[in-house]
């Protein structure tokens, strides 16, 4: 019921870029502490860290797709190119995210050379006590594919579900559930819902 910071930075650490993700919990009079309550390290991230309950518990997750720096460095020319992502889910287990995350998926995301807009990656909340899902774009296509519990894991399931992107579109998110997705180019608007 109180509003907590999440900060996002990046740092060089043994010669390799790191992100990093700090929370500062709010104490019991709203005030944010002079230290970090926590600290997480990842690979650079790709696109802003999420907070959405991803395992379904009613809590909100953090959910961060970096991507390896060995894939950053073929990110030249003109060619269309493939970067090496990863997937990461930290559940919240109250007081902080979690270590280890409960899942790391390896994504393999289209990369134009002049734009990063068709690496799209939206986890969308789960309901009811069950995962969420997760919309990727992918080979040309917007996908969704299911999370699904395993213990105390999380693995991500083949696509069930797909439709083209154009190739000059963009991938808008038109509501906070994620539920309506736009495909925007100069000719049309397309609006897709994955049903869940």
């Amino acid at each position: 019921g109180r509003r907590d910071l999440m900060l996002t930075t990046s740092a060089s650490r043994d010669g390799e870029i790191e992100a990093r993700v700090d929370l500062f919990v709010a104490g019991a009079d709203g005030a944010l502490p002079a230290r970090r309550s926590s600290r997480l390290r990842l690979q650079p991230l790709g696109q802003p860290p999420q907070l959405v309950d991803a395992d379904g518990d009613g809590r909100l997750d953090l959910v961060c797709v970096s991507i390896r720096t060995s894939s950053l460095r073929d990110f030249t020319g003109d060619q269309k190119t493939t970067l090496d992502a990863q997937l990461t889910v930290f559940v919240n287990d109250g007081g902080q995210f979690a270590v280890p995350a409960r899942i790391n998926a390896p994504l393999q995301l289209d990369a134009g050379s002049r734009s990063m807009r068709e690496s799209f990656v939206r986890v969308r909340p789960g309901r009811k006590g069950f995962p969420g899902d997760v919309l990727l774009a992918i080979g040309g296509k917007l996908e969704r594919r299911l999370l699904a519990g395993r213990g105390d894991a999380l693995r991500l399931a083949d696509a069930d579900a797909a439709t083209d992107v154009p190739e000059d579109a963009r991938i808008v998110v038109a509501d906070p559930s994620g539920d309506d997705v736009l495909l925007v180019d100069e000719r049309e608007v397309r609006h897709v819902r994955f049903r869940r």
